[in-house]
């Protein structure tokens, strides 16, 4: 009965989703990659992403450790129906990707910053090279930064100082959760 209850909600959920696709310009996608919501791990968040995750939440699919660290969108350590309806929310356009990635200004108190060079602009992808004090205590060399309407306000060549939650999230390039971006 609650398979069957789940299905019909999953079904409803799938059928209720606009299909367009949210893309990670210019990533490279392989072994290390990861972006939160995008199950199938194509470089796009899409409805493939949903129908993924609803027929893993009714038992009908396995996911890998991969896809299962990218499938808990709310980052609470289980993979659930919020998950689902987050996606679904995004999707549909209800709510913003800030609020898909759990980027909130709750806790500015811990806000940290750094100092870093536009690499190249892909939509609202920030491609970000450290500046050379932050690569001397180990930082990547590059780190992604998604601020709507990027394209608009930056470009390549730009430095630019981001103020954040401290939090990097373990993806390839690692990306960054900013609340401000501004030239620096």
């Amino acid at each position: 009965m609650k398979k069957r209850i789940i299905s019909a909600v999953l079904f409803a959920v799938m059928f209720a989703t606009s299909a367009f696709s949210v893309p990670l310009a210019g990533a490279v996608i392989d072994e290390n990659y990861s972006l939160t919501g995008d199950i199938d791990i194509n470089g796009s968040i899409d409805v493939t992403d949903l129908t993924e995750l609803s027929l893993a939440l009714v038992g009908d699919r396995n996911l890998t450790a991969d896809q299962q660290k990218v499938a808990d969108i709310d980052g609470d350590g289980d993979i659930t129906l919020a998950d689902l309806a987050k996606l679904r929310q995004y999707l549909s356009k209800k709510i913003s990707r800030r609020e898909f990635e759990n980027n909130t200004l709750v806790s500015i108190v811990d806000t940290k910053s750094m100092i870093a060079t536009v690499k190249e602009v892909k939509d609202d992808v920030l491609f970000l090279i450290p500046a050379e004090n932050l690569k001397e205590i180990g930082s990547p060399d590059l780190f992604i930064v998604r601020y709507d309407n990027a394209e608009q306000l930056f470009k390549a060549g730009d430095t630019v100082r981001i103020e954040y939650d401290g939090s990097i999230q373990e993806s390839n390039p690692p990306q960054i959760r900013p609340y401000t971006i501004s030239i620096y």
